[in-house]
């Protein structure tokens, strides 16, 4: 298998010595329990202080590998399971907007939200989170190796170049109408889709800081606090729409100002959390909020990991906006069997999405800790939990195709075509899952070039 082929893997560690320089420490290879505990490596030298406590619980869980199939599986789902509910409350907020719409708004104010969605997605989102992607390497190793500070260098890092890409999203963001009316839509639909968009753009600041944080906690296996948010934020979501699109009747505006309140509310809640636990992650609470002098360090080592994470992201998200356009020269019919299966499509994919981050995170976080053999197990246990998770998948899909297109549409020509589609997924599904899967263990390991490169020529 080419993920765990014998070639050393990329170490990304910010003024790490070289590696023949390096000595691991005798008691690194020792069962967990005969590890010496923190208080031990401060008598052992005085130095270390703080930065020892935050280093041990770090090597003491690289160490912690289960022996058997079913226990790295459980680690793996154990990991996985908070990052696929987190993707599928983001996905859900969407489809609030989606419904909220749809009941008080005219098919105009639907199409428009499905337009801004599109721009938001491939314009900023894409972006955004290939840069902030390359954290899976970075973060990963370096908690792995017990590093908190290098870990958090790169976490500014990241953040700040990812912000920094704002300076143009939001501005063209701003122009979607114009942009809308080169492409040949509609002029009621690209105003409805500008309205929307102007309302969320500067939002996506908060969105961006809210990320950052998540990927930082995640990549040293903190999962639940951000899927708490994410589920508290959800909720309020629904509030928000209540208030600005069914209340004050705001229609694509209010849609955009919902958006921008969930988003400011997540990125208020998992600083604070942070902020409470930051001694602990090796960095001050002004770390939280302000650059750091790792800040604008390293870029070129940063970008270097980032722009293949931003092309395998971007091909892969664009291929489903482009196939969009593409049938919609075939027709209404075939346009909206489309939209309505890509629906379910999207949330039968965030398992795999969850697990390709439980697999960035545990392999990094292997490789750190030097730790090569339990890597490629993790990596084998990620792909096998993603044939269990898909195979269930396929088989409610292929036996209950009928009822899951009489969810999304009413029995017809769009029904029959819409069952269909989902028959073929059901089968495409497994590879496609897998190479996501796959790119998630590349990240890992540093080497995202080799995931970037098939996707823009397979998409």
């Amino acid at each position: 298998m080419a993920l765990v082929a014998p070639q050393p893997p990329l170490r990304l560690h910010v003024d790490a010595p070289k590696q023949s320089q390096i000595r691991p420490p005798r008691w690194g290879f020792r069962p967990l329990a005969s590890r010496p505990s923190a208080s031990a490596l401060r008598r052992r030298s005085p130095r270390l202080g703080r930065e020892a406590e935050a280093a041990a619980p770090a090597q003491e869980a690289a160490g912690d590998v289960a022996t058997g199939w079913v226990q790295l599986t459980k680690q793996v789902m154990l990991v996985a399971m908070p990052n696929i509910g987190s993707n599928l409350l983001l996905l859900a907020n969407e489809q609030i907007n989606v419904i909220w719409l749809g009941k008080t708004s005219s098919a105009a104010s639907l199409a428009a939200v499905g337009l801004g969605n599109m721009m938001q997605n491939c314009l900023g989102l894409s972006i955004g989170w290939g840069i902030l992607a390359a954290l899976d390497s970075f973060v990963s190793q370096a908690y792995g190796a017990g590093n908190q500070e290098v870990a958090c260098a790169h976490f500014q890092r990241g953040r700040f170049i990812a912000t920094l890409q704002l300076v143009w999203i939001i501005p063209t963001l701003l122009s979607s109408e114009r942009l809308l009316l080169s492409l040949g839509q509609g002029a009621e639909v690209s105003m409805l889709a500008s309205h929307y968009n102007r309302a969320t753009a500067p939002a996506l600041f908060c969105l961006f800081q809210y990320q950052a944080l998540a990927k930082f906690l995640q990549n040293q296996c903190i999962t639940t606090p951000p899927l708490i948010i994410n589920i508290f934020t959800s909720l309020l979501h629904v509030v928000w729409c209540t208030i600005f699109v069914a209340k004050m009747g705001l229609g694509n505006t209010g849609a955009g100002y919902a958006n921008a309140m969930t988003w400011t509310t997540q990125w208020f809640l998992i600083s604070l959390y942070v902020m409470k636990i930051a001694p602990k992650l090796g960095m001050t609470r002004r770390d939280v909020f302000f650059p750091g002098k790792g800040t604008f360090q390293e870029w070129g080592k940063y970008l270097k990991v980032a722009l293949p994470c931003v092309l395998q992201m971007s091909s892969e998200w664009w291929f489903w906006e482009i196939n969009a356009l593409l049938v919609g020269f075939l027709g209404t019919v075939p346009l909206a069997a489309h939209v309505a299966a890509n629906q379910f499509i999207g949330l039968s994919f965030m398992p795999a999405m969850g697990i390709s981050s439980a697999a960035a995170a545990l392999i990094g976080k292997m490789l750190g800790a030097n730790r090569p053999t339990d890597a490629r197990r993790y990596v084998k246990a990620c792909i096998f939990c993603n044939l269990l998770v898909w195979l269930t998948i396929a088989l409610g899909v292929l036996c209950g195709n009928h009822a899951v297109a009489s969810m999304y549409v009413r029995p017809g020509e769009v029904s029959i075509l819409m069952q269909s589609l989902l028959v073929i997924f059901a089968f495409a599904g497994l590879p496609d899952t897998t190479q996501h899967i796959m790119s998630g263990a590349l990240r890992g390991m540093g080497k995202m070039a080799a995931g970037s490169v098939p996707l823009p020529h397979g998409g």
